[in-house]
């Protein structure tokens, strides 16, 4: 018989907790602030490149966390159905935090570009913001996925090893 344990140490509690994601991007924009005087670009053609680079980057991990979060409900093989019965409430909360700051770092580098005219800091610190966020964030889906896709590899060799048919009968 199969079964998860529960572990409670500080990976256990950061994975279930997605609100310890945004201390990257707040000791980022701190660091930018304090250390560099709060710099900005004097090009404002470069700080729009930047603005627009990042929505599109943005965009393009949306699409990949929403695949991997598809991988993970979609999944039929008996341990991913365990992990999504037993973890229930973690993965809801931890795929809606990573698809909703998916969205909000896209459109949080837009809102920079309105405002770089008359709030350049500002713009820059929303930029250097939405980018520590789409890393922790985008790191968040690739640990879900890869974790998804061991369960995947982990369910087919746990069936090869003890023999079970693939059909009733065989």
């Amino acid at each position: 018989m199969i079964q998860i344990k529960n572990r409670n140490g500080i990976g256990d509690t950061v994975a279930a907790h997605p609100f310890f994601d945004h201390l990257l991007p707040l000791i980022l924009v701190v660091v930018w602030y304090f250390v560099t005087n709060a710099w900005t670009p004097p090009d404002a053609s470069a700080r729009q490149w930047v603005y627009g680079s990042v929505a599109t980057v943005s965009g393009l991990a949306l699409a990949a966390s929403t695949f991997a979060c598809t991988m993970t409900y979609q999944s039929s093989n008996i341990l991913m159905t365990k992990v999504r019965a037993r973890f229930t409430k973690e993965l809801r909360r931890n795929w809606m935090a990573v698809l909703r700051s998916a969205l909000l770092t896209a459109v949080m580098p837009i809102v920079a570009l309105a405002l770089d005219s008359t709030a350049t800091k500002l713009s820059i610190a929303l930029t250097i913001y939405a980018i520590g966020l789409l890393v922790t964030r985008f790191l968040r889906s690739l640990v879900w996925l890869e974790y998804t896709l061991f369960m995947s590899e982990h369910a087919e060799t746990a069936i090869r090893r003890d023999d079970v048919p693939l059909r009733p009968g065989l």
